[in-house]
């Protein structure tokens, strides 16, 4: 039996691409048609809102909820808050049937580079978070809106030279057709510009950042989810793992 479900989750997560494995467009237009559709957000601290004032209202999941609320005000939105502190996608696989596809989402929020190391290159991880990706628009064919979340001291450094798990997500990115939300380059612009200072964003510790932090941290996720939606795009699933 053990061998049975080895073999058929071995041939799900190498089943070729699938046509309805996340639809930006298709999501769109089921929120202006004022639909019941489910936002999850999955991920750890940064997710749920460490540091921020309210979790509930100024992390940045809650102003994402905020602002998909406004732009669809017919829409009927149930969030699921799927984060866990402290933890990352190698935890994540464990959870996944629980605190995401249960859910039967329509649209998915992921977290976790930070968590998994942005300048590491571990396999393990890179092969956890890429299953994440995949089991999402295999099971669930909900679009994903992947979130690349930073530390202070990645804004600090201003460059992403050496970010190999950034670099990682990114090539998942391409090759799945998700969406990305790279709040890395985000905050190293507004910082570089002066638009904000590290101690604005971070003003209580280097991991957890506050309000305008979350702040900005929505702003690169909402821009993704936007521009996914304007390009009409379709994610993808190839035919094999990057990082089986």
């Amino acid at each position: 039996m053990r061998f049975v479900i080895i073999l058929t989750l071995f041939a799900l997560l190498t089943s070729a691409a699938k046509a309805d494995s996340g639809d930006f467009e298709d999501f769109d237009r089921r929120a202006q048609a004022g639909e019941r559709l489910n936002v999850v957000f999955f991920g750890a601290s940064l997710t749920w809102g460490a540091n921020a004032s309210n979790p509930m209202q100024t992390s940045y999941r809650a102003l994402i909820a905020k602002r998909l609320e406004d732009a669809y005000p017919e829409a009927h939105f149930k969030f699921y808050d799927a984060a866990i502190g402290g933890t990352n996608s190698q935890l994540g696989v464990f959870r996944l049937e629980r605190d995401v596809l249960r859910h039967e989402p329509d649209l998915v929020f992921l977290d976790f580079t930070a968590n998994d190391g942005i300048n590491d290159e571990d396999l393990g991880k890179l092969a956890s978070y890429e299953s994440l990706v995949r089991r999402i628009l295999l099971e669930s064919h909900a679009p994903v809106v992947q979130v690349v979340f930073p530390f202070r001291w990645d804004v600090e450094v201003a460059s992403t030279e050496g970010m190999h798990r950034r670099d990682a997500h990114h090539r998942i990115v391409r090759a799945y057709q998700t969406a990305i939300g790279d709040a890395v380059t985000l905050c190293q612009r507004r910082v570089a510009t002066g638009e904000t200072t590290l101690d604005k964003l971070w003003p209580f510790d280097g991991v957890h950042p506050g309000d305008a932090g979350y702040e900005a941290f929505a702003d690169a996720a909402w821009e993704a989810f936007r521009e996914a939606v304007e390009k009409k795009q379709k994610c993808v699933v190839p035919p094999e793992m990057l990082y089986a």
